[in-house]
């Protein structure tokens, strides 16, 4: 029982260390004969410290501490079976500012604290009442979160501003269409 309640509080302290506030809004537009739905996935950060964002392609950070997620992101190989340099030195190169890298392979956001990050996720052809909870249970099966201070016990080097400002998405928000981030996102490869 002692081992039990150990494992339990450590699961809750790891989900409270990266504390943010998730609202999910609809909005519909008619363009012509279409109907567009926009989605609105807003992130706010309530943690005293910057919270890291990037996509889980695989699903295979959860349960993992904010440390071992940082490591298993930035380590791992864009093709495994292949000879390839891990993303962290993708990241370090100087050319990376001037690459057109792929979303969910190399999105990373970083949202300051009491600041907001939102994804508008556009969609047609759905019915408005779902739309927005596949969208939401999705994005919350692939979003990984890490506090700014579990990055810095993986990498010191991550948080020099000279190789911050090359990689990381800057703006406050990212327009994305949903058959397409569903897609690539599914994709196991």
């Amino acid at each position: 029982m002692k081992y039990l309640l150990t494992t339990i509080t450590l699961y809750v302290i790891a989900i409270v260390s990266v504390a943010q506030n998730i609202e999910v809004a609809t909005e519909t537009y008619a363009i012509g004969d279409s109907i567009i739905y926009q989605v609105a996935y807003k992130i706010k950060n309530n943690n005293k410290e910057s919270i890291w964002i990037w996509f889980d392609k695989e699903n295979s950070q959860s349960g993992l501490s904010g440390e071992d997620k940082a490591r298993k992101h930035f380590m791992k190989r864009m093709n495994p079976q292949e000879p390839s340099p891990p993303i962290l030195q993708i990241y370090m190169d100087a050319n990376v500012e001037n690459a057109i890298c792929s979303i969910p392979d190399f999105f990373i956001t970083v949202i300051p604290p009491d600041e907001t990050f939102r994804f508008y996720i556009i969609a047609d052809n759905f019915k408005r009442n779902f739309i927005d909870k596949e969208i939401a249970t999705f994005m919350k099966s692939k979003l990984c979160f890490v506090n700014e201070s579990d990055i810095a016990k993986f990498s010191e080097n991550l948080l020099d501003d000279s190789v911050y400002k090359l990689f990381i998405y800057k703006s406050d928000a990212i327009c994305l269409e949903w058959d397409v981030l569903k897609t690539v996102l599914s994709n196991n490869d």
